[in-house]
């Protein structure tokens, strides 16, 4: 089964893509904390609902993928901290400017990254050149037992997405079939089930305290079993 809706880039015009992404990405990505804030109280809930523990006394790796700047991660950076949490955060951009520890197209991460990362968040998965080979690739590097935190504006699979005059005035690239398809093609794939899922449209867990107004994006928690 396929989730995407539509690609405005060519598999030829991937060179257009960069320069596009790299050329609208330099606004600065600034969100209210409390997306962040929120993502990391909702999914605690699930994962502790789901009967999952984790010891203090290990060390854990998170990667922000399209970060375009250091703002989620000193974000998510804060609220490990606020839970007396040991996760090092790191952020990774196409963006050489971006400033970021990674400069990687997301779609296409080293070879020795696989298995690699125990939390893998992004919202961007509509800036992907090609979106199923973009969350292909980022369960390729969760780490068996980690969770990918990945979150979807809903106008880009409810509607035809932003007002756009062609393939360059916006960073959206892929398109999605419903929130509804995509939770089918994710539990599709061989060892990978949906943790949990909540946001904008689809609610939040009843225990959780959402602050300000909510998240803007809907989630879904994804882990993979070892082997995957």
């Amino acid at each position: 089964m396929s989730i995407s809706k539509k690609r405005f880039y060519t598999d030829e015009q991937y060179d257009e893509y960069v320069e596009n992404q790299i050329n609208l990405g330099k606004k600065d990505k600034i969100r209210n904390p409390y997306e962040y804030i929120n993502v990391v109280n909702c999914m605690s809930t699930i994962l502790n609902n789901t009967g999952r523990t984790y010891r203090l006394d290990e060390t854990f790796d998170m990667v922000c993928l399209g970060a375009r700047n250091g703002f989620e991660k000193e974000v998510f950076e804060y609220c490990w901290e606020q839970g007396v949490f040991p996760c090092s955060v790191y952020d990774l951009d196409l963006d050489p400017g971006s400033e970021c520890d990674f400069i990687y197209d997301f779609a296409d991460l080293p070879e020795d990254w696989e298995d690699k990362w125990d939390f893998i968040y992004t919202n961007c998965p509509d800036h992907a050149f090609d979106g199923e080979k973009a969350l292909l690739e980022w369960i390729r590097v969760l780490n068996p037992g980690g969770v990918l935190i990945v979150g979807w504006s809903p106008i880009n699979y409810e509607n035809d997405g932003h007002q756009r005059k062609d393939a360059f005035d916006s960073l959206d690239c892929s398109y999605y079939k419903s929130f509804e398809e995509i939770e089918k093609w994710f539990c599709s794939l061989p060892g990978v089930s949906v943790l949990g899922k909540f946001g904008k449209t689809v609610g939040y867990p009843e225990s959780v305290d959402v602050q300000e107004d909510g998240c803007v994006f809907n989630y879904f928690l994804i882990t993979k079993e070892a082997g995957k």
